[in-house]
């Protein structure tokens, strides 16, 4: 009876180290301008814009996705928006996907690394030409 209630101790340890180590939840970068939330969408990750320290332009109106090449998504708020898609697990604690820039409106290849308490989520054009951005749990 006491190896069994060890056993399943053991066990809920496991599976705590193993959320706390999930992708999932919300992840700012360190300077505060932006928040999003990872989730699961089906089998993959999937991200959306949480927060944004400043959430409206200087004359009061909702932030939205001005840059589109699609004009008809350019009304869209910057809330909500699905930055990041089609995140497919490609390693441990490591996933490529696509990454969708609002200041630019183009999308891009991806990558997020897991790295304990930080992400770094990695966009590349041609695969070379690439920028990095670090995010931090947000509480």
């Amino acid at each position: 009876m006491r190896a069994t209630s060890i056993a399943i101790a053991f066990m809920f340890a496991l599976s705590g180290v193993a959320v706390a180590d999930s992708p999932e939840g919300k992840w700012s970068v360190p300077n505060g301008e932006l928040t999003i939330k990872l989730s699961q969408c089906g089998k993959n990750l999937c991200g959306n814009i949480v927060r944004l320290r400043e959430p409206t332009y200087a004359n009061g109106e909702i932030k939205v996705d001005r840059h589109n090449d699609d004009k008809s998504l350019r009304a869209r708020p910057l809330i909500g928006l699905a930055l990041l898609s089609d995140m497919k697990r490609s390693g441990q604690d490591s996933w490529k996907g696509k990454v969708y820039n609002p200041e630019d409106g183009q999308t891009y290849k991806a990558t997020i690394k897991l790295r304990g308490g930080t992400i770094q989520l990695q966009g590349c054009v041609a695969g070379i030409l690439c920028k990095t951005e670090k995010f931090v749990r947000a509480h």
